[in-house]
């Protein structure tokens, strides 16, 4: 596909993620140049869009995707660009930071190729036996090697019937019911939409669409708490250099943080470890070019400790803890847990089988 039907998708409706909006634009635009680019930013005020002049290639959409709620967002913002006449769309969420030139690894791809990335490392991290798709009552296709994450998603418009099929799934009363829940009581394959696009691929439907998972610690850091950045991956950044992408999963280091409590050693731990994440150490090199930056500053003595002894380079400044963290994991894998999860979720996966197979049956 020609260069002029590509176009990066990036949508955001929370004003409390404007700063990790601006680090992606400032490091895409440093990496990769003035990328056309389609950015849906409702409340972008007069402050932000004068800012937005200096980025030629952005369009800013003030309106809201349509049909998008909440989270779910991404297929219907595809959709919407597929609509506009742009063929082949790479998402990136708003809370990645770009660190490389990536273009390179879509440079060449067939048009039926769907890029997804490899999920965290977490209790959510795989899919067995298609869990997703047999919990949707999809006859399993294939089994994924991992949960399908869409951080950076690449598509076009040979996935428009994918993308309508994960919309219509998204609009279900089961799917909006569950997102009304806590997040640890709602089932595997309902956690959010990115699980429903996981129970897709591996269904018979659309077992054929051909994926290019972008693989974590090498391709994209999945900076996921304490796991999400192991020893391995910090080891491997060191020798072949970082990955283009990094992506910064459930706490925010940009938003204003408590104090943990003295006794909690855990919430120090994971306090310390957010001040080392990479993705903070790779945004000071913005600083000068956001509207607020303290939150890039060490609030501890450790963190300034490690930060220096780790040459403010992301795969050494966390070192130290990233060892302890794989170590506590491999103890909790030896106890068996995690095993125990495995089964669990395959036990529920039955359970939700035999009752979706009784309702069928009785209606």
């Amino acid at each position: 596909m020609s260069s002029a039907s590509r176009v990066i998708c990036i949508a955001e409706d929370r004003p409390f993620c404007e700063t990790s909006l601006r680090l992606l634009l400032l490091s895409l635009r440093r990496h990769c140049g003035d990328q056309r680019v389609e950015l849906f930013y409702p409340p972008a005020d007069a402050a932000f869009r004068s800012w937005l002049e200096q980025f030629p290639g952005i369009n800013l959409n003030l309106t809201a995707v349509p049909g998008a709620w909440g989270w779910n967002v991404k297929p219907q913002a595809l959709l919407a660009l597929f609509d506009r006449g742009y063929d082949d769309v790479l998402w990136i969420d708003s809370d990645v930071l770009i660190t490389g030139d990536f273009r390179n690894l879509f440079q060449h791809l067939p048009d039926a190729t769907m890029v997804v990335t490899e999920e965290a490392l977490y209790g959510y991290h795989q899919d067995p036996d298609g869990l997703r798709a047999r919990l949707w009552g999809f006859r399993v296709g294939r089994c994924l090697p991992f949960t399908a994450n869409t951080a950076v998603m690449r598509a076009t418009t040979a996935h428009a019937d994918l993308f309508r099929r994960w919309v219509s799934l998204l609009e279900s009363p089961e799917y909006r019911d569950a997102q009304r829940a806590d997040w640890n009581k709602r089932p595997p394959h309902m956690y959010g939409d990115q699980d429903v696009l996981t129970a897709l691929l591996a269904s018979e439907e659309f077992a054929e669409v051909p994926i290019r998972f972008l693989r974590r610690g090498k391709e994209i850091i999945q900076f996921f708490g304490p796991y999400g950045y192991t020893v391995r991956e910090r080891l491997q950044n060191v020798f072949y250099g970082m990955p283009p992408f990094i992506h910064s999963q459930v706490t925010k280091p940009w938003l204003k943080r408590s104090k943990p409590k003295a006794s909690g050693r855990r919430q120090s731990f994971d306090a310390l470890y957010l001040q080392l994440s990479p993705y903070t150490i790779s945004s000071r090199e913005y600083r000068r070019e956001l509207p607020s930056a303290e939150w890039l500053n060490a609030s501890s003595v450790w963190a300034r400790v490690l930060r220096v002894f780790g040459f403010f380079y992301p795969p050494l400044t966390g070192l130290p803890l990233a060892v302890i963290s794989d170590l506590f994991a491999v103890a909790k894998s030896k106890l068996g847990r995690d095993e125990r999860t495995r089964k669990e979720n395959i036990s529920l996966a039955a359970e939700s089988s035999r009752v979706a197979a009784t309702s069928v049956a009785s209606s």
